[in-house]
């Protein structure tokens, strides 16, 4: 069984801000789980899957960003 953290929590881990962990989860971006009706948690193991394919702290807006 997956560790569920909080959105501070991944936010932390993926270099985020909290707003930005919940604009993904909201987007569908990042799979979360409602234990309870206003609590959001986030499996551990779908945090360390954007890490391991090399997620660096940019959301793709679609705005013709440049690097």
């Amino acid at each position: 069984m997956s560790k569920l953290l909080r959105v501070e929590e991944v936010a932390e881990r993926l270099g985020l801000k909290v707003s930005t962990v919940r604009l993904m989860i909201s987007k569908g971006e990042l799979p979360s789980v409602h234990p309870t009706r206003k609590a959001v948690r986030v499996r551990e193991e779908d945090v360390e899957a954007l890490i391991r394919v090399g997620y660096h702290g940019t959301l793709s807006t679609g705005r013709g960003e440049r690097s």
